[in-house]
């Protein structure tokens, strides 16, 4: 599979094991999660597999400072935007990357595909989004803070429902709308709210 999500947040906080493994045991799930790099208070790798089963994601947390491998993956990760749409999105997210101190990759590995992987998978990301920050999905794009999707890096082809945001006199602007809708796709790009959307909150 190979793909990365990661999560660019700007807390230095981490998230111990012990509360990553309470977030896999509340869904219910068994699975192993062991520190590969660091210790279980301040790791800075560990391994997500199914119990006895194939590893579903290799987990990095890596910290952003000068001349560190976290600062060239944060401007890596700024010229992949230069021509990424919309440009309030962009914009964005290029000034949001200036406040990251702390990368989350996950790789994502063939487990994944397993019963459950997804699910797994999930509930150690969403455990280790609580300390804030964007999500970046390769092949997707990125979300603003709230987990709505705010610039377009997807691929051809692409459709079905999908949370959005757009930047509007310094506010979210928070609509679903058919990702394979070509009319609604050119407006979001553009920076315009698509017509026919169902508004958050509305």
């Amino acid at each position: 599979m190979g793909r990365t999500i990661r999560i660019l947040t700007p807390a230095e906080t981490i998230v111990p094991l012990s509360a990553l493994r309470e977030a896999l045991a509340g869904g219910g799930f068994l699975a192993d999660l062991v520190v590969e790099a660091g210790r279980d208070d301040a790791w800075a790798a560990l391994a997500l597999s199914h119990h006895d089963g194939p590893e579903i994601a290799a987990i990095r947390r890596t910290v952003v400072s000068s001349e560190s491998p976290g600062r060239a993956e944060i401007e890596r990760l700024r010229e992949s935007i230069a021509s990424c749409d919309p440009p309030s999105g962009r914009r964005w997210v290029a000034e949001y990357l200036a406040s990251v101190r702390v990368i989350y990759a996950f790789q994502v590995l063939i487990g994944a595909e397993f019963e459950n992987g997804w699910a797994l998978l999930q509930s150690v990301r969403d455990r280790i989004w609580t300390v804030g920050g964007v999500m970046q999905v390769d092949g997707e794009g990125y979300t603003n803070e709230e987990g709505y999707h705010i610039l377009w890096q997807f691929p051809e082809g692409v459709s079905g429902p999908w949370w959005m945001g757009l930047r509007r006199d310094g506010q979210w602007v928070h609509f679903r709308m058919d990702l394979g809708d070509e009319t609604g796709r050119e407006a979001f790009c553009r920076g315009e709210i698509p017509p026919d959307v169902e508004l958050a909150g509305v």
